[in-house]
């Protein structure tokens, strides 16, 4: 919720040496360039929330965990 999201960047803001690590696990529907998109694209959106919130871009690690366990880091 964007509640939560404003209370975690208020927090980076006054703590500028911490970093937000973003997971998103995708779901075993559909193919898995299918579901690792969806991923990606709901990872983005809660970045850019940060962002438009005042963190900086620098301090935020995105990690997606596809299916059967794979992982794609998008730093």
């Amino acid at each position: 919720s964007l509640r939560k999201l404003q209370r975690h960047s208020q927090y980076l803001k006054q703590n500028p040496k911490r970093t937000v690590t973003l997971i998103g696990y995708s779901e075993s529907f559909g193919s898995r360039n299918y579901t690792l998109a969806i991923m990606e694209r709901r990872l983005a959106a809660v970045s850019g929330q940060f962002q438009e919130l005042g963190v900086e871009k620098s301090r935020i690690r995105r990690i997606i965990f596809g299916g059967k366990g794979s992982q794609k880091s998008c730093e």
